[in-house]
């Protein structure tokens, strides 16, 4: 059975040290022989300095998704610049901004995230589906698109 891990990155600021029990969960599960993918959202999955190797891109990327919700214009970028956000240096600065965590800063975030298609985040919402779709991630199961991750 493949199992889908989606992880809350930190890019090495803990928070509450939910990573610690997830990271361990994953190990733990692949031990007993489960084929577990890790799926970070946000920022990379670090502990302490080292970061966990992840099997899938970072959805969601906390540059991206922040500037989704707060000009409008970039939910209409294409895929190539999307990416550039997602690179590792600028999602590792991003992880070092102070109150980027204040819950009043990001009720309205997490409410637009909530709403699906319908919300600012929606090519996040595609790429990620599009990623789980892909047919060497599910094994036997024929989807009729190719993965593209910034599509």
């Amino acid at each position: 059975m493949k199992i889908t891990y989606i992880v809350p990155g930190t890019g090495g600021q803990f928070y509450c040290e939910n990573c610690n029990r997830d990271v361990a969960l994953i190990d733990a599960l692949r031990k007993l022989g489960h084929n577990v993918a890790l799926v970070p959202m946000y920022l990379p999955v670090k502990i302490g300095n080292t970061e966990i190797e992840s099997d899938a891109p970072i959805f969601y990327g906390a540059v991206n998704i922040y500037l989704e919700q707060t000009v409008p214009i970039f939910r209409h970028f294409p895929g190539w610049f999307s990416q550039l956000l997602d690179s590792p240096s600028l999602l590792k600065w991003a992880s070092n901004m102070s109150g980027t965590t204040r819950a009043r800063r990001l009720g309205e975030m997490t409410l637009s995230m909530l709403r699906g298609e319908e919300g600012n985040q929606f090519k996040e919402l595609d790429r990620l589906i599009t990623w789980l779709s892909r047919k060497d991630y599910l094994g036997d199961v024929e989807f009729i698109e190719e993965y593209d991750p910034y599509r």
